[in-house]
């Protein structure tokens, strides 16, 4: 075992990524009434590109220059970031689905699954994935049969739910979610079932043989809104809270006879009475507030379904799911004129069975109001499986009989992975438009709609964002046989861009100048009361008062680094931007006003820093050898460990035989053992 660390060893760490822990200074948006600021020559842009052959895979490009006056590209341009439409609430993601976490958890070795995983979640280490959707059940992507959590034989039924078990999510699913949810916890997570249990069902079988006459039945509505409730509490319960919940995939594929997957056929009459009478009570009467999305199916066929359905569940239902194929975004757009409170989210789109690219289908959808994006499965193997039957495969030329794909292949063989077109594609933007990004007014040179049988061939199509910390992006991509050079205009400005054919390229630029202070998303501490002196930590000092966190947090470099989170005491408990535990409560008068406004405890995911040689991602077996822990304190799916100092106290947070964050905390919150079992596990 390693010697124990000094206190200047543990003091010496650096946690700091100050974009996320304080109130900040960012660039700000101008409003419509407002007079746009005029942009000065000279400003740089930075750009990325990814072309169709992969062989320039997020490439970072020599950067551009804004210049007076207009570009001298074909396709031209214009940016008015005085005019925004919607904000990005959900991001871009993919499916976890059996076959996908199946693939992740038992064909690579661990290192390698971890590897992958992180460039798929990490906002550092990889692309940040921040929408990730999860079957309830089986779906046509399973190792081997389908299923529910209540299957029974034939002819049997158990509408009490006796028999309701998620031991089929345990192995595999749920660690998989979990691992994404710690590499990213500002995740979304989305959840519905291809298939109610079959004994629910007119024709008691999972896999429909008969079109739209296998459904739910009335008499099972009840049963089957308590059985989506028991799916959410027992994921809540493992460590995933599930935030979007569908009540049936693709309602209407049974109507085209589609044999050989897990399906069910619901009416829009029937769903929005299996809404407003069942589901959201249900939900209600369990304390679950999960955001009820109708539809989930093809776009333009949503203009006959939708409208049934919110006329009876509207005040129920809080967004409308879409899929991308055969048919175009712009009835999002239909929709948010009729229903402009509800979230617009394309939901499912599988490559090849899509008959355009993801980077076009990305862009449409933006472009009609999405506030979040997905393609289909995460990982698949070399065959495309496991799945069930002939699963997903291209209709329309040019990918006709092409087995879907998904962003991450693993070869069985060989258990190592490659990364496809469609990780690179969602990197385009995943990358650089961040959650809370606001969609910014852009000229799009090109208007092609998505047709079952054309939509593919387009010239320039583009997207434009606003992110929270003022950085602007352009997101672009060329698909009709020639490279495009384009002109950005902005503000009597301009740079020009020649982007290859086939090819996606994300340009970045700072905002104009104009300022306001806003606090950023987890900032939390309150305002300080009394003196303070405290020993540094990095930057910054426990005990130290906001304002001196403030200042002495400056921007990191990186700005892609995971958050940190800087805890602080207050009267009523402990706040890090979200309702505060009642930690407080355990300590005496004395040192609750000793420590009230002032940092305790310091926690970063970010790898580039280290307790004494111990790094976030670090096993846990590694860490005993490296230092001298105290005994383990758990808490729900976490469990602490201490390395006590004289000033400050080194804290390790462990999550499934993982190193997930490492910090520092206040001796007085860690000493005794009672108060430091407390006080972590309030956390």
């Amino acid at each position: 075992m390693a010697e124990r660390p000094t206190d200047s060893k543990i003091t010496a760490v650096l946690i700091a990524s100050a974009t996320l822990v304080a109130a900040v200074v960012v660039m700000s948006f101008t409003s419509p009434a407002l007079s746009a600021p005029v942009r000065a020559s000279g400003q740089r842009v930075a750009v990325y590109l990814t072309t169709r052959d992969l062989k320039s895979t997020l490439a970072r490009q020599p950067d551009l220059t804004f210049r007076a006056g207009t570009g001298s590209g074909a396709d031209s341009v214009s940016v008015d970031p005085s005019v925004d439409y919607q904000t990005l609430t959900a991001g871009f993601g993919v499916a976890m689905t059996d076959t996908s976490a199946y693939e992740l958890d038992t064909q690579l070795p661990a290192a390698l699954r971890d590897e992958v995983m992180q460039k798929l979640f990490s906002p550092t280490g990889g692309i940040g994935l921040s929408f990730l959707r999860v079957p309830i059940g089986g779906s046509d992507y399973v190792v081997g049969n389908p299923y529910t959590y209540d299957d029974m034989p034939v002819g049997q039924v158990d509408p009490t739910l006796t028999h309701f078990s998620l031991a089929h999510d345990q192995p595999y699913i749920i660690p998989m979610i979990r691992q994404a949810l710690a590499l990213n916890p500002a995740i979304s997570v989305m959840a519905n079932p291809w298939t109610p249990p079959a004994w629910m069902k007119t024709d008691d079988q999972l896999v429909t043989t008969t079109g739209p006459l296998g459904t739910l039945l009335p008499q099972y509505y009840g049963a089957y809104a308590n059985y989506l409730v028991r799916f959410l509490q027992g994921y809540q319960a493992a460590g995933v809270k599930v935030d979007f919940l569908g009540v049936q995939n693709e309602p209407l594929t049974p109507l085209l006879f589609v044999a050989g997957i897990p399906e069910s056929y619901l009416s829009p009459t029937d769903e929005g009475t299996l809404i407003h009478s069942d589901v959201a009570p249900a939900l209600r009467q369990a304390g679950l507030e999960q955001k009820i999305l109708a539809y989930d199916d093809g776009y333009v066929r949503d203009q006959a379904y939708v409208p049934p359905v919110l006329a009876q569940a509207g005040g129920d239902v809080a967004g409308i799911a879409y899929h991308c194929y055969f048919a175009d975004a712009s009835s999002m757009s239909v929709e948010h004129a009729h229903y402009p409170s509800q979230l617009e989210l394309e939901t499912e789109c599988a490559s090849k069975l899509s008959n355009i690219y993801p980077a076009q289908m990305a862009i449409r959808s933006l472009r009609n109001w999405a506030q979040g994006i997905q393609l289909w499965n995460a990982a698949l193997d070399q065959h495309g499986g496991p799945k069930i039957g002939a699963g997903c495969k291209g209709i329309t030329p040019p990918f006709q009989g092409q087995d879907c794909i998904a962003p991450v292949t693993i070869d069985t063989a060989t258990h190592t992975y490659s990364f496809t077109a469609d990780y690179w594609a969602l990197a385009q933007f995943s990358k650089f438009i961040k959650l809370g990004a606001q969609r910014i007014d852009s000229t799009t040179p090109s208007t092609c709609p998505t047709t079952p049988a054309s939509g593919i061939n387009c010239g320039l199509e583009d997207v434009a964002f606003r992110n929270p910390d003022g950085s602007q992006v352009l997101v672009a991509t060329t698909n009709d046989g020639q490279p495009h050079t384009l002109s950005v205009n902005e503000n009597g400005q301009s740079f020009s861009y020649t982007i290859p054919d086939g090819a996606t390229a994300t340009f970045v630029w700072p905002a104009p100048s104009q300022t306001v202070t806003v606090p950023a998303p987890r900032t939390g501490c309150p305002s300080p009361t009394g003196k303070l002196s405290g020993r540094r930590v990095g930057p910054i000092a426990l005990s130290e008062r906001r304002a001196q966190v403030r200042h002495g947090l400056r921007r990191n470099k990186d700005h892609r680094a995971p958050y940190t989170d800087v805890f602080c005491f207050t009267p009523i408990g402990i706040r890090v931007g979200f309702p505060p535990p009642a930690a407080a409560t355990r300590l005496t008068p004395r040192a609750r006003k000793a420590t009230a406004g002032r940092v305790v405890l310091i926690l970063t995911a970010n790898q580039r820093y280290a307790l004494h040689g111990v790094r976030p991602g670090t096993t846990l077996a590694s860490a005993k050898r490296k230092l001298r822990l105290g005994r383990a304190i758990p808490a729900a799916l976490n469990i602490w460990y201490l390395v006590p100092g004289t000033h400050v106290t080194g804290v390790l947070k462990v999550l499934h035989g993982r190193v997930a964050e490492v910090g520092v905390a206040d001796p007085r919150l860690t000493r005794p053992r009672r108060l430091a079992i407390h006080f972590l596990r309030s956390f």
